[in-house]
Order: structure tokens, then sequence, then C-alpha cells
């Protein structure tokens, strides 16, 4: 994927994110979809939250199946849960002393 894209890409995940906070989902990243708890090679918007509920439960208030074309993954988190996924502003790189 070309940087372009990519950075057209986390645009709409964040205007999605700051237009349907009030969905109760914990947050929204970019990354790899997970079917039957195995990671796939297929992109998708990542909506993490407290507890999966069936659409049906959710109505008018569910996540969609895609957002701009994009498939979404709806995945239970828990703040105590690691993440596959690195913020770049949270690397730390080691330094050797001289």
């Amino acid at each position: 994927m070309k940087y372009n894209e990519q950075k057209g890409i986390l645009k709409i995940l964040k205007d999605w994110e700051q237009n349907n906070q009030h969905l109760g989902f914990i947050r929204c990243e970019l990354g790899y979809k997970i079917i039957g708890g195995k990671k796939t090679k297929q992109l998708s918007f990542r909506i993490l939250v407290p507890k999966k509920l069936s659409p049906m439960a959710l109505g008018e208030n569910s996540i969609p199946k895609e957002i701009e074309g994009l498939p979404t993954d709806v995945i239970e988190y828990s703040y105590r849960q690691e993440c596959d996924t690195v913020d770049p502003k949270n690397i730390q790189q080691e330094l050797t002393g001289g």
C-alpha cells in the first residue's frame, strides 16, 4: 500500500471514529482481520469493544460490515489485553553509550 493510500485510509478511520463515539467502542485501528482466532491477510478497520453483542441486539447502533469499502472487524478487548498493533509515537529505541 502506498503512503498516500494509507494516509487516506487513516483519515477515513479517524473521521469515522470521531463521528461514531456514541457506539461505545474503545478505539479503532487499521489492522488485519481476525477470523476464528487467526489473523488473515485481509486489511480491515478493527473496532475494539468491551463486549461483543449481536447486531440484532444493537439495532441501529450496530457497527457496519464495511466502512468506505474496507471490511470491519469487531474485536472484544480489555485494557489488560495486549494488541498486535503499535503506535509509532510510542516506539522508543534503546540508546547505547559510547
